[in-house]
């Protein structure tokens, strides 16, 4: 006989709260090699943040006025911390739109909410909670044109819109609704350009890899659109929009319309953010550059803002970057296409980042992998072979696929995080799916989510629109943004032509593993063993 382990909550009646799962979603494999634990997920069309055990019964649930903006973790004290899609915005208007973070106690009562929506800025996709209890969350630091053309950018590839580029700010929560900002780093002060000497940031890209070039994404819009084009983006927008991914309004004009424009002003589309507090460093995954970058945590914000400082001397410019290689000037094969959820983690000895890999636009085809890469560092710091920037991957350290490719395939959101054992868990965003692997490739456990808007009293609220109460600017100077779309390293699979976005009413922008000895949950939830 086999015993599996499964999790009896303290509360029974959370459990039976649901509706009769219907056939085909719940969990449909469930094996005694599987991580312990819990897991949990914020469905992106419902108001609701569920945890739910190894059997898929649902042991807590958190319910808010919005929508999630989109990430949600639960910290060491059982509280709930998610972000929230504040309403449409009058400027931002891109996947993982947010604007709110929101705190509730594991009894759901909401105890913190900060508003990061305001003309300048919104916040959007992911926050990284600190071990001091600080939040560090992705910003658009928007840009005009004026500004965005003086910087180096190409006339004709700039809109109206201009750019946003992204930013990081450190945030100390201060109840029930304030917060300091108490560091920022911004991609606006490192970059590069080889279009105009006659401006800032002129330099050879290649001799400048730990610096951005603006013209990223250039290229596609200095190229007039084909009906067929804006018809494929047409109905992309349609699907993400189904799902309040984006934001709800469509203001296409005659010619060069803004809708375009406005998606080639989200320059970079952070979509995660991860810290390791042993080396203190930020890695960041840029999903239109098909990039992670690694910044130093260590700096203070005017150290971050320049080239020098911090514990590895480098100030806020770029540690090292994985992906693609093109956006550097150099020709070796991109690795990454369109990639989530970059994470920290240990592999043995070394030092590793995990990604889930969508892969739209791979040569080989569009598949998604989850991708092991090892981070050149050694005892006494960074292992360098250009000029003291580290070496750029040559190929992953592991890399999971499905049998047959094409069956793992999700072009948008999605996630991967790294569990005991060599396990992973994995969550399949278009599709609503998540699953455990182990190093063999073999699944352990899989569950298809059936949370979806209107399970539990209706559709979503519209939310709040336009500039919050809180919003109040980074420390320092204030910054700038941009935001790419062509030249060598364009993200494939972004533009017309593609699979759209989440098609699905179930999708889920990730999914967390939260194991038996989460302090959170190991006081509240005691888990049973059955046949």
């Amino acid at each position: 006989m086999n015993w599996i382990l499964c999790f009896a909550p303290l509360f029974p009646s959370l459990a039976q709260e649901s509706a009769p799962t219907p056939p085909g979603q719940g969990v449909l494999l469930r094996t005694d090699a599987a991580a312990p634990g819990y897991t949990l997920l914020a469905p992106l069309r419902s108001t609701e943040t569920v945890l739910i055990d190894g059997t898929g019964a649902v042991v807590n649930r958190w319910s808010s006025e919005f929508t999630p903006g989109n990430a949600a973790d639960l910290l060491p004290n059982g509280d709930l911390l998610r972000a929230a899609k504040a309403g449409d915005h009058e400027r931002f208007h891109g996947g993982g739109e947010g604007g709110l973070l929101e705190r509730f106690t594991w009894e759901g009562e909401l105890v913190w909410t900060y508003d990061l929506s305001a003309e300048g800025h919104l916040a959007h996709h992911d926050f990284e909670v600190l071990p001091n209890g600080n939040v560090l969350v992705i910003v658009w630091d928007g840009k005009s044109k004026e500004e965005t053309l003086s910087a180096g950018r190409r006339p004709h590839s700039v809109g109206e819109t201009g750019l946003w580029p992204d930013a990081i700010w450190e945030l100390k929560p201060i109840l029930p609704d304030g917060a300091e900002v108490v560091w920022a780093w911004r991609a606006w002060d490192h970059l590069v350009q080889d279009h105009d000497a006659s401006l800032p940031h002129y330099g050879d890209l290649a001799a400048h890899p730990e610096r951005i070039d603006i013209n990223i994404g250039a290229a596609r819009m200095e190229q007039p659109e084909t009906d067929d084009e804006r018809r494929a983006r047409s109905e992309q927008l349609e699907q993400l929009r189904a799902l309040g991914y984006v934001g709800d309004e469509e203001d296409e004009e005659a010619g060069r319309d803004s809708g375009r424009e406005r998606q080639a002003a989200d320059w970079m589309h952070t979509n995660s953010i991860d810290y390791d507090a042993e080396l203190d460093l930020i890695a960041i995954s840029v999903r239109n550059f098909s990039e992670v970058f690694v910044i130093d945590h260590s700096t203070t914000t005017e150290q971050a803002a320049g080239s020098e400082g911090g514990r590895y001397g480098r100030g806020g410019d770029l540690l090292w970057r994985w992906g693609n290689a093109a956006n550097l000037g150099q020709t070796r094969a991109q690795t990454l296409f369109g990639q989530h959820d970059a994470r920290w983690m240990r592999d043995g000895e070394q030092v590793a980042l995990s990604v889930f890999n969508n892969g739209a636009g791979r040569p080989d085809g569009n598949y998604s992998s989850v991708d092991l890469m090892h981070v050149p560092l050694d005892s006494d710091g960074w292992i360098a072979d250009h000029e003291g920037f580290p070496a750029l991957p040559e190929q992953t350290a592991w890399s999971y696929s499905a049998a047959q490719r094409s069956e793992f395939f999700s072009s948008h959101i999605s996630g991967a995080m790294a569990l005991s054992e060599g396990r992973f868990l994995v969550c399949d965003g278009d599709d609503g799916r998540v699953f455990q692997v182990n190093r063999a490739g073999e699944v352990l456990w899989e569950f298809h989510s059936p949370f979806q808007a209107g399970a539990r009293g209706g559709e979503p609220p519209p939310g709040r629109r336009g500039p919050g109460r809180n919003h109040a600017p980074p420390v320092g100077s204030g910054p700038p943004g941009r935001r790419p779309e062509g030249r060598p390293g364009e993200l494939p699979g972004s533009g017309p032509g593609q699979r759209g976005g989440p098609g699905s009413a179930t999708a889920l922008f990730r999914a967390v593993h939260i194991p038996l000895d989460h302090p959170g949950v190991a006081a509240r939830l005691k888990p049973a063993t059955s046949d």
